[in-house]
């Protein structure tokens, strides 16, 4: 069983340091009500799911996107309120060469709709919802879900919005040089590949990266992903 200490402040090949995680994961999952806790994430702010799900596993996106013959990546990831969320060290053939720095930091960060909480607490009690624009909670405390339509690409513009915002915020604050800026999307209904790349196209013409070394952008739930590099 892995622990959030047994990761806490500790140097671990990448690999490995995957491995661990999703260990995690599935011990949370399996356990009683484990898929409840995945979904509500708790209220805590140093609370393990919420842990896992907005910093552990977005690293873990990092490290299979990048861990490759030549780069090999060691993560020393904090749990605490530092600058940055984790440490990367780089060795291979590609650091030596000058290809990438030796050292270099990474900060997560998710972007997600204002009734992405409602939506998964609705799940887990009822096991169906709407889309996300319809869902609310009445004042007797009772979440109610009504079905909606979006207007030809509104969806994206939406989250488009979202999007710029979440990263504009990190753009204003000071990281260490040679910080990746992870963000793990949660959209607001299922993009194409060419949605997604709307989606992309419209941050990218939105924001200008003059601080990360890279800004990685992800779905949570597929394979798209996205790299906005740093602006001279």
């Amino acid at each position: 069983m892995t622990t959030l200490p047994q990761l806490d402040g500790q140097t671990i090949d990448g690999l490995i340091f995957c491995k661990m995680v999703y260990t995690l994961f599935e011990d949370i999952i399996q356990s009683n009500e484990g898929v409840s806790r995945i979904r509500l994430r708790g209220k805590r702010a140093n609370q393990t799911e919420k842990k896992l799900i907005e910093e552990l596993l977005p690293i873990c996106k990092f490290i299979h996107l990048k861990y490759r013959p030549g780069r090999y990546l060691s993560i020393k990831w904090i749990n605490g309120n530092q600058q940055y969320d984790a440490e990367l060290q780089q060795q291979g053939k590609l650091i030596t060469q000058g290809y990438y720095p030796v050292t270099s930091y990474i900060e997560s960060t998710t972007v997600m709709h204002k009734n992405d909480f409602l939506q998964r607490e609705l799940l887990d009690t009822q096991g169906y919802t709407f889309g996300l624009e319809g869902i609310s909670r009445s004042r007797s405390g009772q979440i109610e879900s009504k079905a909606t339509s979006y207007h030809n690409l509104e969806f994206i513009e939406i989250f488009s919005k979202l999007l710029i915002k979440g990263i504009s915020k990190k753009l204003k604050l000071n990281y260490p040089q040679n910080t990746t800026l992870l963000v793990e999307c949660f959209l607001n209904t299922i993009y194409t590949q060419d949605e997604w790349n709307t989606l992309i196209l419209n941050v990218e013409q939105n924001i200008k990266n003059d601080k990360f070394q890279e800004i990685l952008i992800f779905d949570s739930s597929s394979e798209k992903h996205a790299c906005i590099y740093i602006h001279n």
